[in-house]
């Protein structure tokens, strides 16, 4: 039994807001404000089944609180035809055409995004002090050790949304300074679609979870070209940001930690995780729930080789000679 939150008012629609879903901001029964998505996007006129995405999203909250990566809280949400009737806007703003339950993720203050879009456009169209003014930016983000984090699950989960889509991160105000947030996973495991369609044109979901006819080689020059959205991915906005928060000179490997972490999920782990999920929200049943796990498990391993290529290839620029090290440090007490 999933433990949902009910609506207690609709407080703000967001239709000119990022994002194909639309999600609004509601009241639930916690006294929260959350951002409510559904699993409908609308492209033009036309409404699309994002049959993917609320499963998506919620495995990949969940499993960013078991890695410590820094992301808002979430919460699932029931929808009931009274709250249709009550709130219309559910219906017109936010897609939400039946009862259900779906996605809640708390509201956070976001801070200077308007500004962050500025300056990442201004570098991509190379104005003068673009990156003075970058990192100037940068300096005020008080959660630089996370930023690595973030990077490594976001190639452990296929996140082929984030570094063309500046709004995918957040910047919040907590007690500890201004902190990098990330948000917005259904566009992970490529792609939001399980059967309603592709989104990486000739490869089907179910073959590229489970990494059909791919050397290791060709795996590693995929995953690159995919999440950099056929761009050089160290030409894309968001890796221009994130790449002065990754110091690889003062630590041997910024990545350690999470890689650490990474190696202590085992299939019991991931699949108690996966099956708090709504059932509802997986269209294949187990099937779906033992591709997502074994993707998971077999990304683990695959990562490492990964970041070694980026390293070699001068991807980041805090790096001294010798490439990173990667040491299972204290695995075994954690």
């Amino acid at each position: 039994m999933v433990e949902t939150l009910q609506v207690e008012a609709f407080l703000n629609a967001r239709n000119n807001g990022p994002g194909v879903t639309k999600p609004s901001i509601i009241l639930a029964d916690d006294g929260n404000k959350y951002f409510l998505k559904g699993n409908l996007g609308k492209f033009g006129e036309q409404l699309i089944s994002l049959d993917a995405s609320l499963a998506q999203e919620a495995i990949c909250y969940k499993l960013a609180k078991i890695l410590n990566v820094p992301t808002p809280d979430f919460a699932f949400i029931e929808i009931t035809d009274e709250d249709l009737s009550d709130f219309p806007d559910l219906r017109f703003s936010t897609n939400i055409v039946k009862p259900g339950i779906y996605l809640g993720v708390k509201s956070v203050d976001n801070l200077l995004t308007q500004e962050l879009n500025l300056i990442l456009n201004e570098l991509s169209f190379k104005v003068p002090g673009a990156i003075r003014r970058l990192n100037n930016f940068v300096s005020q983000i008080s959660n630089k050790s996370d930023i690595p984090k973030i990077m490594y699950f976001d190639f452990l989960t296929a996140n082929v949304d984030r570094y063309q889509n500046p709004g995918n991160i957040l910047l919040h105000r907590s007690n500890n300074g201004k902190i990098v947030l990330s948000i917005d996973f259904g566009y992970c495991f490529f792609g939001p679609y399980w059967k309603s369609r592709d989104y990486i044109a000739g490869f089907k979901k179910v073959d590229l979870l489970q990494k059909r006819n791919f050397s290791d080689k060709s795996w590693l020059a995929f995953s690159l070209d995919v999440l950099g959205a056929n761009r050089d991915l160290k030409e894309t906005l968001l890796f221009k940001l994130f790449d002065p928060l990754i110091d690889c000179k003062s630590s041997a490997n910024p990545f350690n930690d999470i890689y650490c972490s990474t190696k202590l999920l085992t299939p019991s782990t991931l699949a108690t995780m996966i099956n708090s999920i709504p059932d509802s929200w997986f269209i294949e049943g187990d099937y779906q729930k033992n591709l997502y796990l074994q993707f998971l498990l077999n990304q683990v391993d695959a990562l490492p080789n990964i970041f070694n290529y980026l390293a070699s290839q001068n991807y980041f620029t805090n790096i001294s000679g010798g490439g990173l090290v990667w040491e299972d440090k204290n695995i075994l007490s954690q």
